[in-house]
């Protein structure tokens, strides 16, 4: 440990060279060590080594590699490390800790490109990565990812969303909410932290309102329950037709939700 914090006094120019020729057949704690120390001196030439060894048959080797990877902070290793992280386990842990440490333009853009990745547990990685940001995180790709069929995916997307959204987000929440009828408790927060954004609680509902007019079936039902926590006299008229409604459901549906209403 003290020979690994000495090589921070070496200038990198002389010791990332020295520590890269040491990895070729280098033992598991040598390994560790050497990765340890590539991130001990911060330097950007020590990544390619860092990011190849995330994928090491030895997780003590994968851990150390995660964490000197944050401690970079090169924008570069962001999607090996939303790769690492979505792969689970104490190794994907370090590397979701570093990857949220990773700051700036190409970290942000590396995310945006996982969205689009085809495994879904990378774009779930992705998503919760730019939520724990919630600074200058672009809107669209998230409302856009709210949609996806995956539902692990879906609650990444909306609990990033929460962090973000603005009021004039509101009908888009609720129209994603509509067509994929998630009722989860991420798609409600993400929905309600637009709408208290607006000031008049009396029209608070009227977006989610509207577009319970243009759902149907399971989506609407969706809808119903945030209903239930925005109040106000049109959500109010919605859910008590909904009591009235021949399918036994749907009337249940609109009890339940109107069991959650904020006020006497």
């Amino acid at each position: 440990g003290a020979a690994v914090e000495a090589v921070s006094f070496v200038p990198a120019a002389k010791a990332v060279p020295a520590l890269l020729a040491k990895l070729q057949g280098a033992s598991k704690d040598m390994t560790v060590a050497i990765a340890r120390a590539l991130g001990v001196l911060g330097d950007k030439a020590g990544v390619p080594a860092l990011v190849a060894a995330l994928a090491d048959k030895e997780e003590e080797v994968r851990i150390a590699a995660a964490r000197s990877l944050g401690a970079i902070g090169e924008g570069s290793a962001v999607t090996a490390l939303v790769k690492a992280a979505a792969g689970g386990g104490s190794s994907g842990m370090a590397a979701r800790e570093s990857l949220d440490r990773i700051a700036g333009k190409e970290a942000g853009q590396a995310l945006l490109a996982c969205l689009k990745d085809a495994d879904a547990k990378v774009r779930a990685e992705a998503a919760r990565s730019l939520g724990a940001r919630r600074v200058d995180v672009p809107i669209e790709p998230l409302l856009e990812m709210a949609g996806d069929a995956d539902a692990a995916v879906r609650a990444q997307a909306f609990k990033a969303l929460s962090g973000v959204v603005r009021a004039e987000h509101l009908a888009a929440l609720a129209g994603v909410v509509a067509k994929t009828s998630d009722s989860s408790d991420a798609a409600a927060s993400a929905i309600l932290a637009a709408a208290t954004q607006i000031p008049d609680a009396v029209s608070r509902a009227d977006a989610v309102v509207a577009e319970c007019g243009k759902a149907t079936g399971p989506g609407k039902l969706a809808l119903w329950g945030v209903l239930g926590r925005l109040g106000g006299p049109k959500a109010l008229e919605v859910l008590r037709a909904g009591v009235k409604d021949p399918d036994a459901e749907t009337a249940k549906a609109a009890v339940k939700a109107l069991g959650l209403w904020p006020d006497t």
